[in-house]
């Protein structure tokens, strides 16, 4: 994970300030959605939380590193541009070591678009489970990866970092995910 002049460490302080930790990737292409977005999150926050940025680098240094797609996965069957590409996964790894046992962390990608408020009691969704999804889009039963709500623990390390080891073979990390968590990964029929 490389890291910016944007990234920064979590601090207990900061959290304390904003009950959740939230962060995103970005890369040179990006880094205007990344201005807008935390702007975004300062106001829908009433400047109580901000937002932790992994930088990528450029385009090419995400692809640079990519794993090729397995064997068996025939160019027809297999196109997705994400495959292969480890950096979100392993940068949500990175954060979530950082962070304080049970602390919450919003990951979302830095072109999500934020509209309404936050609601900083956003903590009791996660009363029942450690981690939550949004849907892909209506009418698709599978999740999406560009926002994530999870509570940091055990469960949730082991699952992004088994997410690491298949998305190094070349596989798409929300593919995996989807998964290994037993989610469709298609459209709903």
């Amino acid at each position: 994970v490389s890291c910016g002049i944007f990234c920064s460490k979590f601090c207990l302080k900061c959290i304390n300030k904003c009950p959740i930790a939230i962060a995103t990737l970005a890369t040179d292409k990006y880094m205007r959605h990344v201005s807008d977005l935390s702007k975004s999150i300062l106001s829908v926050t009433d400047r109580r939380c901000k937002l932790h940025v992994v930088y990528a680098g450029s385009e090419s240094d995400l692809n640079h590193n990519r794993a090729s797609p397995p064997i068996h996965a025939s160019s027809s069957s297999y196109i997705n541009p994400f495959a292969g590409i480890d950096i979100k996964v392993k940068s949500i790894v990175k954060i979530l070591e950082e962070l304080p046992v049970n602390a919450t962390l919003l990951w979302t990608d830095a072109s999500v678009l934020l509209l309404n408020n936050l609601d900083l009691n956003i903590l009791s969704k996660l009363e029942n489970f450690d981690i939550l999804f949004i849907r892909e889009r209506k009418g698709v039963d599978r999740l999406n990866l560009g926002v994530i709500l999870m509570r940091n623990n055990l469960d949730v390390q082991i699952l992004f970092n088994r997410t690491i080891s298949f998305v190094q073979q070349g596989y798409w990390d929300q593919g995996i995910i989807s998964c290994l968590l037993g989610s469709k990964v298609g459209p709903k029929a």
